[in-house]
């Protein structure tokens, strides 16, 4: 267990992922391999701590990458080697990823004071998401929601605005492949609450809860959530981002069903608690300390053993009361909400 509070220890363990040659930040310790999204929530919490420098790095290297490609520019691979600094050519654009480093961009923006030498960077990037917007229906509702919040920032521009309202009918539509789930899908209540400020999806928790006795501690029992509700595991990135969505919505919160006596609103300040007992401390900065991505083995080697880069980060956002899909800013509440 690491000897600093978690906001020190998981933040020392994000600087301890980035490469030192290429700048990438790595998915675990040691390893090569990394996708869009992991060094998009790297470069928050590097601009969050005053790490611009470092942050940078991170830019520079999709940065070239557009610049190679920008004549022909059809999103960011998802998938990139951190040893090399180079894509997986083969690996699938998603609109969500890079929607994602986007919003990383965006705060870079809020920090810096502007975009800098990303801007036509961040022109491509937007031209291309709202080019893919034209086709949300066929998107799935999380990657919509990331490329609502990646453009939100841009809503003066008309053409804009209307690319936002067709995201927004498209994440709360029926019958398509988008198709918003809060029953089932904890990643869609999550999104729900952190990009549209809708907390209706949080009367469905109880489906999602789950207990399990964490692998690398027979002693220890963590209570927390998973990501779909047929799943019997707890998911730690998933149970992360419901704890910062509802530590920042938590006035707004649906009052808890199946309560004895009066109603209740929904509360999960014990989730905190169940996740720091997670902590594994890092290898190659001893006081440096992060979150497993499962809390039993599945899926990949020591996915319950190793600390990883994105259920760290979203643990570090609730710490800082930081919502990356809204860096500065809040979106209104609902109606009936």
């Amino acid at each position: 267990m690491a000897t600093l509070p978690f906001d020190k220890a998981g933040y020392l363990f994000i600087e301890s992922l980035l490469h030192p040659a290429t700048g990438l930040a790595a998915s675990r310790e040691g390893e090569c391999y990394t996708t869009i999204y992991k060094n998009a929530l790297a470069a928050m919490a590097l601009l969050h701590e005053g790490n611009r420098l470092a942050a940078e790095r991170i830019f520079e290297v999709f940065r070239k990458y557009y610049q190679i490609n920008r004549d022909n520019f059809e999103g960011l691979p998802r998938v990139w080697d951190v040893c090399a600094g180079l894509p997986d050519i083969k690996s699938i654009h998603w609109e969500g990823e890079t929607a994602f480093l986007l919003l990383a961009l965006n705060y870079y923006k809020q920090v810096a004071g502007s975009y800098g030498k990303y801007h036509d960077f961040v022109q491509g990037l937007k031209t291309w998401l709202v080019q893919r917007a034209n086709t949300c229906e066929q998107l799935l509702a999380d990657g919509i929601a990331n490329m609502y919040a990646a453009l939100q920032p841009f809503a003066g521009d008309p053409a804009i605005q209307k690319c936002l309202n067709r995201l927004r009918t498209c994440f709360f539509a029926e019958g398509q492949i988008s198709s918003l789930d809060y029953e089932h899908v904890l990643e869609h209540i999550i999104r729900g609450a952190l990009v549209f400020g809708d907390t209706s999806g949080f009367k469905y928790l109880p489906k999602f809860a789950r207990s399990e006795i964490w692998d690398l501690d027979k002693t220890v029992e963590i209570t927390a959530y998973n990501a779909f509700v047929a799943d019997p595991f707890i998911n730690v990135e998933m149970s992360a981002q419901l704890l910062l969505a509802a530590n920042i919505w938590q006035p707004a919160l649906p009052k808890a069903p199946g309560r004895p006596g009066p109603e209740c609103q929904i509360d999960l300040s014990h989730l905190q608690a169940e996740l720091e007992k997670l902590q594994v401390p890092g290898r190659i900065n001893s006081q440096s300390a992060g979150l497993p991505y499962f809390v039993t083995e599945r899926g990949f080697p020591q996915a319950s053993t190793l600390p990883i880069i994105q259920p760290t980060c979203y643990f570090l956002f609730y710490f800082w009361g930081f919502n990356p899909f809204a860096p500065g800013w809040k979106f209104a509440l609902l109606p009936g909400t």
